[in-house]
């Protein structure tokens, strides 16, 4: 009865673990890596700092039409091989420029400590996850394919 007991126990967390949706099982859309001029940017280190840079498509900017909650909840950086979390990037600006002011238009996120050689030589390839809010709470999950950190992407 016992051995029937762990028996069952075991099926019961391997089935669960095989049912697992990792993060990027979750995606809805995809984020075009080489989309032109004016979308998606990613620069192995920042004109001011050393951290990679990621720069979105201006439609990721700014706050939800009446409310004070960005429009990006979260971008989040994953090895591409095994799709382990590496890091969250902080927002550096939510893309609403100042007049006068310098500023891209469109969202920046820095990487905290590492820059793409960085990323590159201590995780290889990599992609990114970004979770944007949506007006009535619920979110929208949007997906890169995997890229070599290490080089400008745009």
């Amino acid at each position: 009865m016992k051995r029937l007991l762990i028996l069952s126990f075991l099926t019961c967390i391997l089935g669960a673990q095989a049912a697992y949706a990792g993060p990027f099982d979750t995606c809805q859309y995809s984020i075009k890596i080489k989309d032109g001029k004016y979308g998606f940017v990613w620069k192995p280190s920042g004109a001011h700092r050393v951290q990679a840079v990621l720069v979105l498509p201006s439609r990721f900017k700014g706050f939800l039409s009446g409310k004070n909650t960005l429009v990006v909840r979260s971008v989040t950086i994953y090895r591409a091989d095994n799709l382990h979390k590496i890091s969250l990037m902080p927002m550096k600006s939510h893309g609403i420029c100042a007049p006068g002011g310098e500023c891209l238009d469109r969202p920046t996120f820095a990487e905290k400590h590492l820059s793409g050689l960085r990323l590159a030589k201590r995780y290889g390839n990599i992609r990114i996850r970004v979770v944007t809010n949506l007006p009535d709470g619920k979110t929208h999950v949007h997906c890169t394919k995997e890229f070599n950190p290490q080089k400008r992407q745009d």
